[in-house]
């Protein structure tokens, strides 16, 4: 059976003529994945002028052909070259693929290091091909991998492939084929050895790590550690290990090898500066402090300071990212807060304790309470607060960066029941959820970025709330085109109070023009009302542009705004500078 068909050439330039490369195949059909296969490794070229160039061209595609035959087991493949003269040039191959070859058998052996079939080695190394299959070079090469992996997984850190042996038999067109492997030693592993001159108390590795001493050698489970003592950005440098020998031997007869981790301490203090501008809250500057390692338990002491036009406030946090294992985070926090906004002033001073389990990779669950004294004036009256308040919450992240992320998306899920006691007294629930996505255009170079937020109160009217505990829109962070806490609900003389519903909704397009640079186009939606639930006919909308210079830390923010539905007391224009994306 003869079959022809013809692989064209793209245009290289303007000039360049179509080219084609005849492929004729005396034999019987090839599958069209084969077909396909050869299709696309074929290199484009022009047109040839000279039957020396036509052949050049035949024989490198011919070169291609078989070299694709031969992975997909067609191993008598053989290939003919020619030129047609008429009516133009072309190179032609002519193709025999030949009979299919299949595996006859497929075995495994173990060897000890003197050649020796070894027999106990309790792994079950089974190759997923076996007689009858296509003998295709791709699953040879996978097959033999797996299993190797396979085999140190199981407790052979040694392990070596040997070789692996082909034999074929044109007649019956069938490959027998042996993988060959020396296992080396059985290994359990033992006791965690601390190479490290820091603070670190043995105990908090202990908490980090999954080995068990007796345990079959695992070496997911030293990466997996390695990588937690990284996470932990204690130290600068982490290195998990096998011991190199040991003449201890388990009850299974195994070697009993040490785990042996190399730790450098990282710096134990840092501080940081920040500093932020926008035309509706004014400047901001913002410092902190870290001791890490603080009690040499993997604990983090840190104070922070923000100072700005409208706020004040000074917090003191002790973190504990190991409390009872691996993913479990205590928080303990003294807050001292000083506000003067347009919506009320207020000063307080609150003390609270958090725990994050880490339940995934991506979904991290949070509890806390927190107990506060705050004294406030909203314009009309001047009272005294005291609030008790619990925290149950959820956050599911699926990005691919904390700082800038450009796939992916998070959900945020929090409850506050909340019972305040003074001059107002009552219990009301305080609820939030905000839904943010991400995805890159053209390797990432174009970013579509959007956010979703709904919030809402439940149990005490707008009055009766704490002014810290009402939503407010309007803003950097919120919407942008607007004053600080600008949209929402008003009183007489047109100050903001806030309200018990919030709704608030953004899409930025970002350009990274080039490494250091970016372009923002974004629009930014909402409003808070004095409902429970939003209400979405009342929703403010503003548009603008923004800059972004990239930096290790984060990108530095320039945003340009300006309201789509502006009030006789709106501003035309609103400046935001910080650093990081708006969401």
């Amino acid at each position: 059976m003869r079959a022809t068909w013809l692989v064209a050439a793209a245009l290289i330039s303007p000039a360049a003529l179509a080219q084609t490369v005849s492929l004729e195949n005396t034999g019987e059909p090839l599958p069209e994945a084969v077909r396909e296969r050869i299709n696309s490794l074929l290199a484009e070229e022009d047109t040839a002028d000279t039957r020396f160039e036509a052949r050049r061209q035949a024989r490198r595609a011919a070169d291609i052909v078989l070299k694709v035959l031969n992975s997909e087991g067609y191993f008598d493949a053989d290939a003919e070259i020619s030129v047609e003269l008429e009516p133009k040039i072309t190179p032609k191959v002519i193709l025999n693929a030949g009979e299919l070859f299949r595996f006859s058998d497929v075995s495994v052996l173990l060897e000890s290091k003197n050649g020796t079939i070894r027999d106990d080695v309790n792994v079950d190394l089974v190759p997923r091909m076996g007689k009858g299959d296509p003998a295709r070079a791709d699953q040879i090469i996978s097959e033999e991998r797996r299993m190797f992996s396979q085999l140190r997984d199981a407790g052979y850190p040694e392990a070596r492939i040997l070789d692996r042996a082909l034999i074929g038999d044109r007649e019956n067109t069938s490959i027998d084929l042996t993988y060959r492997y020396q296992p080396g030693a059985l290994v359990c592993m033992g006791d965690i050895t601390l190479k490290n001159k820091g603070v670190t108390r043995p105990v908090m590795i202990n908490r980090l790590s999954e080995i068990e001493p007796g345990q079959a050698y695992d070496a997911d489970k030293l990466a997996t550690l390695e990588r937690r003592l990284v996470q932990t950005r204690m130290f600068d440098l982490a290195n998990v290990e096998l011991a190199t020998s040991s003449e201890d031997r388990g009850e299974s007869g195994c070697q009993i090898r040490e785990i042996i981790i190399d730790l450098d301490d990282a710096p134990r203090q840092s501080v940081g500066l920040g500093a932020s501008y926008s035309t509706s809250e004014g400047m901001g500057f913002q410092g902190d402090w870290q001791r890490r390692n603080f009690t040499g338990r993997l604990d983090t002491l840190r104070t922070s300071l923000l100072v700005a036009e409208l706020e004040r406030e000074f917090e003191l946090a002790w973190e504990q990212p190991v409390f009872g294992g691996y993913g479990r985070t205590l928080t303990f926090a003294l807050t001292a807060t000083d506000e003067e906004t347009d919506a009320y002033d207020r000063s307080a001073l609150g003390i609270s304790a958090d725990y994050d389990y880490r339940w995934t990779d991506r979904l991290t669950l949070s509890t806390g309470a927190s107990l506060e004294h705050s004294r406030e004036d909203d314009g009309e009256t001047e009272r005294d607060i005291n609030l008790i308040s619990g925290l149950l919450g959820g956050t599911w992240d699926g990005t691919d960066s904390a700082l800038d992320p450009t796939q992916g998306f998070r959900v945020y899920l929090q409850g506050e029941p909340s019972y305040a006691i003074g001059d107002t007294e009552g219990a009301f629930i305080r609820t939030t959820s905000e839904v943010r996505g991400y995805t890159g255009i053209n390797s990432d170079r174009f970013v579509l970025a959007g956010r979703f937020k709904m919030g809402s109160v439940y149990g005490a009217e707008q009055a009766e709330l704490p002014v810290d505990r009402r939503f407010f829109a309007g803003g950097g962070g919120s919407v942008r085109g607007y004053g600080y806490q600008a949209l929402g609900p008003e009183d007489d003389e047109g100050d903001p109070i806030g309200g018990r519903s919030l709704i608030e909704t953004s899409i930025e397009g970002r350009w990274r023009i080039r490494d250091k640079y970016g372009a923002v186009l974004f629009v930014d939606a909402g409003e808070a009302t004095k409902q429970e639930l939003p209400r979405f006919s009342d929703l403010r909308a503003g548009v603008g542009v923004g800059f972004r210079y990239f930096t290790q830390f984060g990108p530095l923010r320039l945003d340009i705004a300006t309201p789509l539905d502006k009030r006789e007391d709106d501003d035309p224009v609103q400046v935001y500078i910080s650093i990081g994306q708006a969401f």
